[in-house]
C-alpha cells in the first residue's frame, strides 16, 4: 500500500495541535498545583482526608486516593458502607482534591467511607484510559474490603460531570456486575451524540450564560479524537445507550442543573432508566429505585464555581447545602434499606 503523501495542510494541523497540547499541558500543570494549595490543609484544614495513599503503587501516572472516615467515631471493627468518588474537569482536568468537601460531608453525615479516585486525562490518554482507571480502581478497593472494612453490600458510585460520565460508564462494565448498590451522577456528561448547539437549545433561557459553550469540540477532540458515530454510541462514552436496565445497578441518584446544556439529555437518560410510577417532588421526581432532580437556577459545576454577585454567591451557597444534604439523605437511605 502506497503511503498517502503528507500535505501543506496535514502539516500545519499536526503543529497546531502539537503547540495547542503544550500549552494545554502547561494550564493543566498550573491548575492542578493552584488546586493542590487551595485544599491543602493550610487553607482547607476542615475538609482533610483521613488518609492518602495509592490504589496502584506503580501508577504514578495518577495522584494518590483520598480517604474520609466518618468524624463520629472511629470504631476500627465496623464495617461501612464505601462512597467512590470520581471528579470532575471534561476529561482534561483537575485531580481527586478538588471533590474534599462534598467527600468530608457525605463522610460524616451518612456515616461511610469515602474515597476519591483518580483517572488519567486527555490528551495524553485519550479514552478508554480514563473509563478502564475507574473500573480497576473500583476493583482494587473491593478487593481490599476486609482490610478497609467496607461493607460490599452497600458500594456507590458517586461522580460530577465528566465524572458522572465515568461512574455511569463504569457502573455498566460486567467486571462490577453485581458489586455496586448505586450511582450518584451530579450534572453528568450522557452523550457525546448531540453536538453542542443542539445540547445549548434545550437551556429553558439562553440568556443565562453556560461556561460550557464553545468547548464541547474541544472536550471531544482531546478526550475522544473521533467522529466516528458508532464510536461515539458506545456506552463507554454515552451511557445513556445502555443496552439494558440490568447493565446499571439498581439504584441511581441523577442532578442536574437547570442552566446546563447538559442537563436535558441527563434527565432523559433518567426516565430512560427508571421503572414503575413516579412521585413527583418539588424538584423533580422518583420511583422506587432512580430519582431525578433538579437544581433550579443554577448552572453547570455550581458547587465548584463563586459569582461575583453577592446576592447570587448567597443563592449558589444555598443551592450547594441543599443537593449536598440531599445527595447525603439519598445514600442514608440506601444505606439503611439494603
Amino acid at each position: 500500500m502506497v503511503a498517502k503523501p503528507v500535505t501543506m495542510l496535514d502539516f500545519w494541523a499536526k503543529l497546531v495541535r502539537f503547540f495547542r497540547t503544550a500549552s494545554l499541558s502547561l494550564v493543566q500543570l498550573i491548575q492542578r498545583n493552584v488546586i493542590s494549595v487551595k485544599r491543602s490543609r493550610l487553607f482547607a484544614p476542615t475538609t482533610q482526608p483521613d488518609s492518602v495513599s495509592r490504589i496502584f503503587a506503580h501508577r504514578t501516572d495518577l495522584y494518590p486516593s483520598r480517604t474520609f472516615v466518618p468524624l463520629s467515631t472511629r470504631d476500627a471493627s465496623r464495617f461501612r458502607p464505601l462512597v467512590i468518588m470520581v471528579h470532575g474537569g471534561g476529561f482534561i482536568m483537575n485531580q481527586p482534591c478538588v471533590d474534599d468537601p462534598l467527600a468530608r460531608y457525605l463522610a460524616d453525615n451518612c456515616n461511610c467511607f469515602v474515597t476519591s479516585i483518580d483517572y488519567r486525562k486527555a490528551p495524553a490518554y485519550r479514552f478508554p484510559a480514563a473509563y478502564e482507571d475507574i473500573v480497576a480502581s473500583t476493583l482494587a478497593l473491593l478487593e481490599q474490603r476486609d482490610a478497609m472494612k467496607i461493607d460490599e453490600s452497600k458500594v456507590i458510585l458517586c461522580g460530577s460531570s465528566a465524572g458522572g460520565n465515568l461512574a455511569l460508564a463504569a457502573a455498566q462494565d460486567s467486571r462490577l456486575r453485581g458489586k455496586l448498590l448505586g450511582v450518584v451522577a451530579i450534572y453528568p456528561t450522557v452523550s457525546m451524540l448531540a453536538t453542542e448547539a443542539e445540547k445549548m437549545a434545550t437551556r429553558p433561557d439562553p440568556s443565562v450564560p453556560d461556561f460550557l459553550e464553545g468547548q464541547w469540540d474541544t472536550v471531544l477532540d482531546l478526550y475522544v479524537g473521533t467522529n466516528d458515530i458508532k464510536t461515539l454510541e458506545d456506552p463507554r462514552l454515552s451511557p445513556t445507550n445502555f443496552e439494558s436496565r440490568d447493565r446499571l445497578p439498581k439504584h441511581i441518584l441523577m442532578l442536574g442543573c437547570e442552566h446546563d446544556m447538559l442537563c436535558h439529555e441527563a434527565r432523559v437518560m433518567a426516565e430512560k432508566v427508571a421503572e414503575g410510577p413516579r412521585e413527583e417532588t418539588h424538584d423533580g421526581w422518583r420511583t422506587g429505585d432512580v430519582q431525578w432532580k433538579l437544581v433550579k437556577g443554577q448552572t453547570h459545576g455550581f458547587d465548584h464555581f463563586a459569582r461575583k454577585d453577592p446576592e447570587e454567591e448567597e443563592e449558589r451557597g444555598r443551592a450547594r447545602a441543599a443537593t449536598y444534604e440531599a445527595i447525603a439523605q439519598w445514600l442514608t437511605s440506601r444505606f439503611a434499606t439494603n
